[in-house]
């Protein structure tokens, strides 16, 4: 399939599309998201006013619609992963202007700790899970229970990178070893040809397993069947759940809108920074003495003592 891109489209797909007039019959757009569906393509998304046409009507005769977007193919979204549509004012005509930007830059992003299910199935994951869990940490509970977080956290990065590296540069490297192994094994079929074949395809299962397993933690598909290996189709969910965590544009705290990352960057810094030295309020604590208590002085130290073994 080759990289493909298409704009504008004259039907709505959601009641959220129109405003006013006749309901949205979910019938009517059945037919457009099918041929979306059948061709592969996925709404770009958009910055701005939902709706992009307007009737030119006044009061309850004013009909506005989303009739214009962007779709684009998987191979689009490989190509540019990073695409905004922003859907502009409307000028001497009853359409918005829509301005789309395409770019292949990509930004690195903060990684965070990630537990991929796959770890639990490993023959040394319970015993590493065991050596950090069971010495004793002193102070509070909590504390105690933050900082093993904290080192099982980084010892599981620590050694997933050691024993298990790259799944998916795994997963290639046997895919190759299994094709020139079975053509090894067409020219001379002897049986350690055989069993060496058969040995290295099991372990491709058993990482193609572990990739799987993380396609579906990524895309976060709790419905699709076990047997289902469909990674290209994760990996467009996964594109696309990416593409709308971006954040293109927010307004500061002068609600003025500003865009791009690093002004975008500065302006969350400025808004919390402000909210966080803010001078503190002064407030009449008395007010509180004329509610009613509903809560006795044993339900309060029950609530404030640490909970036992029994009850966690």
């Amino acid at each position: 399939m080759v990289p493909g891109l298409l704009e504008g489209t004259n039907s709505i797909m959601d009641t959220e599309e129109k405003n006013s007039g006749v309901p949205f019959n979910i019938s009517k757009g059945i037919d457009f998201i099918t041929c979306m569906d059948d061709c592969g393509m996925t709404d770009a998304g958009y910055i701005g006013n939902i709706h992009t046409w307007c009737n030119g009507r006044r009061g309850r005769n004013r009909i506005n619609l989303r009739l214009d977007r962007v779709l684009q193919n998987d191979d689009w979204a490989i190509l540019f992963p990073n695409i905004k549509v922003e859907n502009l004012d409307r000028i001497g005509s009853d359409h918005n202007l829509m301005l789309m930007c395409c770019s292949k830059e990509t930004h690195n992003f903060l990684k965070y700790f990630r537990f991929l299910n796959f770890w639990t199935e490993h023959k040394d994951f319970l015993s590493l899970v065991r050596s950090i869990w069971e010495p004793t940490v002193q102070n509070n509970h909590m504390w105690s229970l933050h900082q093993k977080l904290k080192t099982l956290s980084k010892e599981l990065s620590k050694w997933s990178k050691e024993c298990i590296n790259n799944v998916f540069d795994k997963v290639i490297t046997l895919e190759q070893e299994v094709s020139n192994l079975e053509e090894l094994y067409d020219l001379d079929d002897s049986d350690h040809n055989r069993k060496t074949l058969h040995k290295t395809q099991e372990e491709y299962i058993k990482w193609l397993n572990r990739q799987d397993s993380i396609l579906r933690q990524k895309a976060r598909l709790k419905w699709a069947a076990e047997g289902d290996k469909n990674s290209k189709y994760f990996h467009s969910v996964i594109r696309d759940r990416r593409r709308r965590s971006q954040i293109h544009k927010i307004k500061d705290r002068h609600r003025t809108w500003v865009e791009g990352t690093t002004s975008i960057l500065e302006a969350a810094i400025d808004f919390f920074s402000n909210m966080f030295t803010q001078q503190s309020s002064s407030s009449n604590m008395h007010t509180l003495n004329h509610c009613q208590h509903l809560f006795s002085e044993d339900d309060n130290t029950m609530l404030h003592s640490t909970p036992t073994e029994e009850e966690i």
